[in-house]
């Protein structure tokens, strides 16, 4: 009989690549080790179905190529099944997965590897993988959609859709012609389209999936890129990014701007006395609190050292001072818990708002500056205006 097992031996070797590229993945990414093994899993389990497919009526035996393959192809969608509700951190489908597999290969070993029965094994592996299809994209299509945006949450899943709706035809077809052959590796009509679609639709699947994580991992580069370690709070860089834009939104609409600058008090004395890690511990309360207090609309940024940056769209002068006063008296009277006991701490805060005669934002931040220091010089733990 004539077959299309070079088909399947070429996209055998193909997923194993890709099983291939999923071990460097788990390799190389940490936090998305659990998913790159199960996509693994998917690529490797599939590959071994495909090179088993296509011994079908050659050297090896019924059982490995007819059942064997089966068991492959059961098991490579139930874990990426598993690996793309991992991506989204969704575990509520445990225990359907583990029944769906358990009864799905209970009935591919009943069912067995008998030509007869080729038709009921049909039925069985693309009723589970239509299932598994459906199950899965009912639960990642929303926090895809959140995180990715509907439009590729629509293309990913409609893709894999589109899948379950041609395994689906070829149910339909197998129940109402029984008597078509209906082995995968036989040249009827309907099989060599059926397994190019389905190869072609698998590694979208996985190419799909390889750029979320990418963009996932570059996103989150770019956020440490532009995020104080410590405090959480944005970086110099950052903040400078920030205080651009806004100093461009000041000269074109000349709607208030003020900065304020903040350095808490006697600082190095508490890293003298108690160690650097009470002082990181004052850096991070200091940060939430201000965080807390401050504007949605305002930024916060880690200036250097134990001084924050706080920039105030749309504030005057005066509205900046009241609001840098509150910032200070809040400080003042909250004590920081450390691991060496509550300490006080309090904090002098400069304040400057832009100006028509300012030619770029460095001078308000010189002002503001000049402004912290007349803080420091007449006894801390105050707010003055420039």
């Amino acid at each position: 009989m004539e077959t299309i097992a070079p088909l399947f031996i070429s996209t055998g070797l193909t997923q194993a690549l890709y099983a291939m590229g999923w071990m460097m993945v788990a390799a190389l990414i940490r936090e998305h080790r659990h998913t790159a093994w199960h996509f693994v899993g998917f690529c490797g389990f599939h590959a071994a179905a495909l090179l088993l497919m296509a011994g079908r009526g050659g050297p090896l035996s019924a059982w490995w190529s007819v059942t064997a393959s089966n068991l492959c192809v059961i098991a490579s969608y139930l874990m990426v099944w598993r690996g793309v509700t991992a991506f989204f951190g969704l575990e509520e489908q445990t225990r359907e997965r583990r029944w769906v597999g358990a009864l799905a290969m209970l009935a591919s070993l009943a069912v067995g590897p008998a030509p007869d029965q080729a038709s009921a094994r049909v039925v069985v592996v693309a009723s589970v993988i239509v299932w598994v299809i459906v199950r899965a994209v009912v639960a990642v299509h929303r926090p895809m959609a959140q995180e990715f945006g509907a439009r590729l949450s629509w293309l990913i899943n409609g893709t894999a859709l589109l899948m379950a709706l041609l395994l689906s035809l070829r149910i339909a077809e197998v129940l109402l012609q029984p008597r078509l052959p209906s082995d995968i590796v036989s040249t009827t009509a309907a099989n060599p389209g059926f397994a190019y679609a389905a190869q072609i639709i698998s590694a979208f699947i996985n190419f799909a999936y390889g750029g979320m994580l990418m963009a996932r991992v570059m996103r989150r580069l770019d956020a440490l890129s532009r995020t104080d370690v410590l405090t959480g709070l944005l970086n110099r860089r950052a903040m400078a990014e920030v205080l651009h834009d806004e100093w461009l939104r000041f000269t074109r609409h000349r709607t208030p701007l003020s900065v304020g600058l903040l350095d808490i008090d006697h600082f190095k004395a508490v890293n003298d006395t108690h160690g650097h890690d009470v002082g990181d511990q004052v850096l991070r309360h200091v940060a939430t609190t201000l965080q807390a207090q401050v504007r949605p609309i305002d930024r916060l940024s880690r200036h250097g050292g134990e001084e924050f940056l706080l920039l105030m769209p749309s504030t005057d002068a005066t509205g900046a001072r009241q609001a840098c006063e509150r910032l200070c008296r809040v400080i003042a009277t909250t004590p920081v818990p450390t691991t060496a006991g509550p300490l006080p701490v309090t904090a002098s805060i400069g304040v400057a708002s832009a100006a028509p005669s300012d030619g770029r934002i460095d001078d308000v931040l010189v002002r503001a500056d000049q402004a912290l220091y007349e803080s420091k010089r007449h006894g801390r733990n105050r707010v003055t205006l420039v």
